[in-house]
């Protein structure tokens, strides 16, 4: 998304999609009107120049928008943003000359990729698995891609979306594990002596690092050999 370029809907845009500023939590019709009223006399240069011509927006909209990377444009991190925008509004709402000390902001990068997947319901900029699968020096297979391994065991890497736990025929616990990666989301299947092993690490949000094994048995099964918390 972006404050000078988005519009109420999601357009393409040089091969891509540019995200639409009504889909981001806590604009609106309302709010986006303001902004497209006001951008029609011109593009906004940077943050002090939208503030100075729309002050009325609500801390909660700002907030959203900057979550959202509607700013990133003007070149400044999200959290130095967040940090500073009340300063930054007392600053052009008294119209003196001398601008104020800003306190920088060192980023997270996973609480920033929280906050967008927050305001936009999904992770626009990357997948925080990219960043845990960078630690790892070995190779790995994306989810995308398991079905070229057939009968081979591969490793893996992903974020647990949700786990069920059923009973077998012998009585014991097993589970059906669905887990994402920046590129796909797949099942896993641990079967009851590998469920008994790793079920303290199998909780929704955890990220892991697995080795699968891959079958075809009426339609694609990931197997869980080993796991381990990352």
């Amino acid at each position: 998304p972006s404050i000078n370029y988005s519009y109420s809907r999601f357009m393409v845009e040089e091969g891509g999609i540019r995200y639409s500023l009504v889909s981001i939590k806590n604009v609106g019709s309302a709010g986006y009107k303001m902004i497209l009223k006001e951008r029609e006399k011109g593009l906004f240069k940077d943050m002090y120049d939208f503030l100075a011509r729309i002050p009325s927006l609500s801390s909660k909209m700002l907030e959203s928008l900057i979550d959202a990377g509607a700013f990133d444009e003007f070149n400044k991190n999200r959290a130095y943003l967040r940090k500073n925008i009340s300063l930054m509004m007392e600053y052009i709402q008294l119209g003196v000359d001398e601008k104020p000390i800003f306190e920088e902001v060192r980023e997270n990068k996973f609480e920033r990729l929280e906050r967008e997947k927050e305001v936009l319901g999904l992770y626009i900029s990357t997948h925080p698995i990219v960043y845990a699968k960078q630690k790892i020096k070995h190779p790995l297979v994306n989810l995308v891609d398991v079905e070229n391994y057939m009968d081979r065991t591969i490793p893996v890497v992903c974020s647990i979306s949700s786990v069920r736990a059923i009973v077998d025929k012998k009585g014991r616990e097993m589970a059906f594990i669905e887990g994402q990666d920046e590129t796909g989301q797949v099942e896993f299947v641990c079967f009851s002596n590998q469920y008994e092993r790793y079920k303290n690490i199998f909780e929704r949000g955890k990220t892991v690092e697995m080795n699968v094994r891959v079958q075809y048995r009426d339609r694609l099964s990931l197997i869980i050999n080993q796991v381990k918390e990352l």
